[in-house]
């Protein structure tokens, strides 16, 4: 019985060792192509953000069987930025749990709690935070600084390809006049 409920079980997201391979590659040969396979790896790939909840006086919620918690409804999430000496300001994603573990390290007070992002949430952040300059992936010593203009890019490609890719799908299946149908 027990292993029948662990097949049910929802699967953690798996994370992309390509992530932390193409940066490396990024950074021992700076080119467009190696920016490309970046790029490629992030908008497929989750990374994992630190945050900071703010319950609003409610209990801490208890995690389910499978390990996921179900916040209150009214619980304020801050994301965790960083600034750079220049004074900009940045969101965090980490590749995986060594990397999460390893800055966690280097800031013992910096925020415990961890959530789950993909890159068009933080793209969409990013557009609405006047203040936020881009994103760092994997902060430390193998990090990438992504700037606010390559991300807006970006996403604005994205949504375009996902829109012709939505009208295409529509125009395969309205039915016209004439059309014969069964």
């Amino acid at each position: 019985m027990p292993e029948q409920n662990e097949k049910n079980l929802p699967k953690a997201p798996a994370f992309n060792p390509k992530v932390k391979k193409t940066i490396a590659a990024f950074k021992e040969n700076n080119n467009p192509k190696n920016l490309n396979d970046i790029l490629n790896e992030l908008v497929r790939s989750p990374l994992l953000a630190p945050a900071v909840f703010d319950l609003q006086g409610q209990p801490a919620p208890k995690p389910e069987a499978d390990g996921r918690v179900q916040l209150p409804k009214e619980t304020k999430i801050s994301l965790v930025m960083v600034t750079s000496p220049e004074g900009k300001r940045y969101y965090l994603g980490f590749s995986d749990w060594d990397a999460v573990h390893e800055w966690q390290k280097a800031q013992p007070k910096a925020a415990q709690q961890i959530i789950l992002l993909r890159f068009d949430d933080y793209a969409n952040m990013i557009a609405k935070n006047a203040e936020a300059s881009g994103l760092v992936i994997n902060p430390g010593d193998n990090s990438l600084r992504l700037e606010r203009p390559l991300i807006e890019s970006v996403k604005k490609q994205r949504d375009e390809i996902a829109k012709a890719l939505a009208q295409q799908r529509a125009a395969v299946t309205q039915i016209k006049p004439g059309d014969k149908v069964t």
